[in-house]
């Protein structure tokens, strides 16, 4: 039975709100809103985030919420990337009003930014999170994989030496090769099973400078594999800020050097170059639906961790 409450206070609509950037003590709440699911500008979670992200440098301005009688019911963050990217959090779905509210504020938070500086917005979600989901395909998002994350623990071996086919160097990253490692990485993206859907979304400057800037940069561990002159794959792995672990950012082959056993003996000289580096874990994320990256990391000793449900919108066409 309703609570009579419920009945003399029926929950606000979309058309009952309004929805906007907000600040101070609103700003608080809206964040309390989407950590702990109450709208607590008091809240001992809001403070820790906040100081966590004033030491990682992360802008968190752009909190929008739907504000009813001054208190946010819906809200999102979202936190700018390099790359023109930036990663959407949104509040807890509870129910059938709040999930048009969390799609009405992030359609009105999409519709403020400007497309020069944010190009596409991505958002990850844990599966059972079918709701919030829903509410940002209603928002105009679309789902682009599964994503399943990895691991894999090692020792610190001296890297082994390559044993590449004939007329196959490995270089590492330098400014003067910025070019080489872009036509690489879009070599690598022909008949690609990892995250297809990326295809054509983003150009490759803001490729490489969302690589780049998703952990700590060491250039000698940014691979690039030619064939001859001609690009033929990369190798990307970056330090991760708050663990002893590395990361493989990006890993591909242009299609005439798949399926020749070079991603094994790449990725197996890659890991023992980043023990080298003294971390001791490896993480990396794969798209459910590429199999045959599924079993190289499989055989290398990864194993999975966790999966998340990836989406993206984006605001311009590039």
């Amino acid at each position: 039975m309703a609570a009579l409450d419920d009945l003399t206070n029926p929950p606000p609509r979309p058309g009952d709100a309004e929805f906007r950037r907000v600040t101070g003590t609103q700003h608080r709440a809206a964040l309390g809103l989407i950590l702990t699911g109450r709208a607590s500008a008091q809240s001992p979670g809001v403070e820790q985030f906040l100081r966590f992200a004033a030491e990682q440098q992360l802008a968190v301005t752009e909190t929008w919420a739907a504000v009813v009688n001054d208190t946010p019911v819906a809200a999102a963050l979202l936190i700018p990337a390099a790359g023109r990217a930036s990663m959407l959090f949104v509040s807890a779905i509870v129910d059938d009003e709040s999930a048009d509210m969390a799609a009405a504020v992030v359609r009105c938070m999409c519709a403020g930014q400007d497309p020069s500086q944010t190009h596409i917005v991505q958002a990850l979600l844990d599966e059972q999170q079918q709701d919030e989901a829903e509410a940002l395909r209603q928002a105009g998002f679309t789902s682009l994989a599964t994503l399943v994350y990895q691991e894999r623990d090692f020792g610190h071996d001296e890297p082994p030496v390559m044993d590449l086919p004939q007329g196959f160097t490995l270089q590492t990253w330098r400014p003067n090769r910025r070019s080489q490692f872009g036509d690489a990485i879009v070599a690598t993206y022909e008949d690609t099973q990892d995250c297809p859907g990326l295809l054509g979304m983003r150009q490759i400057e803001d490729i490489l400078d969302g690589h780049r800037a998703s952990g700590i940069f060491s250039p000698d561990t940014w691979f690039l594999l030619l064939d001859g002159d001609a690009p033929a794959g990369v190798m990307l792995f970056n330090r991760v800020p708050t663990r002893n672990a590395g990361e493989l950012v990006y890993f591909g082959l242009a299609p005439r050097c798949r399926g020749r056993g070079l991603a094994k003996r790449l990725l197996t000289h890659g890991l023992a170059t980043m023990g080298k580096h003294g971390v001791d874990l490896i993480m990396l994320a794969v798209d459910d639906q590429n199999a045959p990256a599924k079993r190289l990391y499989a055989s290398l000793g990864f194993v999975s961790t966790s999966r998340k449900h990836a989406l993206i919108c984006a605001l311009s066409a590039d």
